[in-house]
């Protein structure tokens, strides 16, 4: 399966789809994690 690459900034309505996106998970609910691995128990693996 082929997979087509674009470029954001010249496919104006893909480049207003990733602004509107990005928006979105920066104004998401997030928590701080101190040790990523700890966790989310990947120090077990």
């Amino acid at each position: 399966m082929a997979v087509k690459s674009f470029n954001v900034d010249e496919e104006l309505e893909l480049k207003q789809e990733y602004l509107e996106k990005i928006e979105r998970i920066c104004k998401g609910k997030f928590r701080k994690v101190n040790n990523f691995s700890e966790e989310f128990g990947l120090n077990e693996l």
